[in-house]
């Protein structure tokens, strides 16, 4: 079948890695798959290069949840004539426009919903249960928000993302030469967004009290975003500039992952992190916090790591500690289950069962 996905935007962010790994999945599958951005490639392009998916974006985009843009969406959906239209993200336009096509809509929602009031919501996914055959969720965590919301719930169905096995060779022992750390010390890192509610200052003041325990501990944060600045001054400010590096936006993340004993993961809300997920597959012990967050779908606390629903920088640096002073044995049996974990909620054959079934590609008996 031809499937076009009709995605909310075209960065480098989670959202954006995981749908290029169902894409991939469904091509390997033998479908026809294409992208279309609402908005200007900011280097989703390259990720689906590396793929082999053809991605293309709007001239312009309007905002206002995509209405205005209907008219111009409904020209590409019939152009390409895909067999079903796939929107990521929650907008209107999209989801509008795939139901004037005529052709099976469906949707995936990727976000928290505390960002927006309720009545918003209510409104969009009034809208969207008329305009699309299923509505999916990512997680348990961001359905539940918004379940009394539906007449009907098994329009909708919950499945995690796809996670691909890290590619051998991924760890490099020469990886930390990049950011001039030395070898032999423990290195706590986080990836992703420099933006508020990422809470990358929980990360920095847990740092300063690891640091004063522990000198030599370095800190690696990979990324960009609004917060850098602002990140930087509290880091001088606490005392640990020293011991802190910031990468940057890294367009591969091996080096990275190669560098980090420990992630030290945190959040305000997110639907289900991809950042701690990398951490699992790749054999990487975590310690997070979050207050609003789908991650304990898939990490317990004490069995997989340690996970916190409050931002504590005391007893987060209390975790980070103990969990550097465990023995290899120890260490490496919670890092097994984590992994083990992953592979059961996010394997590509699991997530492409899921898939299947919930773009009615085959008979949901038969993909069951």
């Amino acid at each position: 079948m031809k499937i076009l996905i009709v995605i909310q935007c075209a960065n480098q962010g989670g959202m954006e890695q995981v749908t290029c790994n169902s894409a991939a999945l469904l091509r390997d599958r033998g479908h026809e798959v294409r992208i279309l951005s609402l908005r200007v490639l900011n280097g989703m392009e390259q990720l689906c290069a590396r793929e082999g998916i053809p991605i293309e974006a709007l001239r312009r985009y309007h905002r206002a949840g995509g209405i205005l843009d209907i008219p111009v969406l409904l020209r590409h959906i019939r152009r390409i004539a895909p067999d079903r239209v796939w929107v990521v993200g929650h907008n209107i336009g999209a989801v509008v426009a795939g139901r004037l096509s005529g052709i099976p809509t469906f949707l995936s929602i990727h976000y928290h919903h505390a960002e927006s009031p309720m009545w918003k919501w209510r409104i969009f996914y009034g809208i969207a249960q008329y305009c699309c055959r299923k509505i999916h969720f990512v997680s348990h965590f961001i359905f539940g928000e918004v379940k009394m919301l539906f007449h009907r719930p098994e329009q909708c169905c919950v499945f995690h993302n796809c996670l691909f096995e890290p590619k051998p060779g991924w760890r490099s022992l020469s990886a930390r030469r990049r950011w001039n750390l030395p070898s032999g010390v423990p290195v706590v890192g986080n990836a992703g967004w420099l933006i508020p509610r990422k809470a990358f200052d929980v990360f920095l003041q847990t740092a300063a009290i690891i640091a004063a325990r522990r000198p030599e501990v370095c800190f690696l944060i990979a990324g960009s975003g609004s917060e850098e600045c602002t990140l930087k001054a509290l880091a001088d400010e606490l005392g640990i500039a020293g011991h802190v590096v910031l990468t940057g936006w890294l367009r591969e993340m091996d080096d990275f992952w190669s560098s980090v004993d420990l992630l030290l993961f945190n959040t305000r809300f997110d639907c289900f992190p991809t950042t701690p997920i990398e951490a699992f597959a790749r054999g990487i012990p975590v310690v997070a916090s979050v207050e609003q967050c789908g991650l304990n779908e898939i990490m317990t606390d004490g069995l997989d790591g340690r996970l916190f629903s409050s931002h504590n920088p005391a007893l987060l640096a209390k975790a980070v500690l103990g969990m550097l002073a465990l023995p290899d044995d120890r260490c490496r049996a919670i890092t097994d289950h984590a992994k083990q974990q992953v592979e059961r909620l996010c394997a590509p054959g699991v997530h492409l069962k899921h898939l299947t079934a919930f773009l009615l590609l085959q008979p949901e008996k038969e993909a069951q």
